[in-house]
């Protein structure tokens, strides 16, 4: 971002944060105060909003996401990046590849 400012994020697995006895406050503030490769670059910071903390969905699971009258994408249809935790590209291209389909079968 700009000005020096960072939106700083931590990816866990669910089951292992229900298995953890820290919160993710408390993990994401151990990682970056000791981290060998990332306390350096967080020395001298100040947090200046709130942690929040969101699940994201990862697919694939058991839900349909087509079916007569519905076409799941983006998060809906679970494809966010495991990796990077993003999701507009993938959101992006799902609509797009849906719209391609509807306009397709509407025309049949």
């Amino acid at each position: 971002m700009s000005g020096g400012l960072a939106n700083v994020g931590l990816g866990i697995l669910y089951e292992k944060m229900k298995a953890s006895p820290d919160s993710l406050f408390a993990m994401l503030q151990q990682i970056i105060h000791s981290h060998p490769a990332l306390s350096p670059r967080f020395a001298g910071a100040v947090m200046l909003g709130k942690f929040e903390a969101h699940g994201l969905p990862l697919g694939p699971d058991s839900k349909a996401i087509s079916g007569t009258g519905l076409l799941l994408v983006g998060d809906a249809a679970s494809l966010v990046d495991p990796f990077s935790g993003e999701g507009i590209g993938n959101a992006m291209v799902s609509g797009e590849i849906a719209a391609g389909m509807i306009r397709r079968h509407s025309q049949q």
